[in-house]
């Protein structure tokens, strides 16, 4: 978020070749939201062998972003309250 309002665009994230040979988590991402809203977020990879995978942690469960070649994205509708984004690296190997 840019100070004083919304940074709205993608942001680039570059990891080094040695975390990328990872399983599992990467990290999480705390996100607040303040009223109402839908939320839209995507990851993507350079290529199918490093895929990149998103869900979101909600009181009743786990949303799990939908694939769709190397981009992995979820829209989803939610009410005020602290959310954490998972992000996740799943292996084609």
């Amino acid at each position: 978020f840019a100070r004083g309002g919304w940074s709205i665009g993608p942001t680039t994230v570059r990891l080094k070749p040695s975390f990328l040979e990872q399983q599992g988590m990467i990290g999480k991402v705390p996100v607040v939201i303040k009223a109402p809203s839908v939320l839209y977020i995507e990851t993507g990879s350079s290529l199918p062998i490093d895929l990149v995978r998103i869900a979101l942690e909600v009181p009743e469960g786990l949303w799990v972003g939908e694939q769709r070649g190397t981009r992995n994205s979820l829209e989803i509708e939610l009410p005020p309250g602290a959310y954490n984004v998972q992000i996740g690296r799943a292996s084609c190997r």
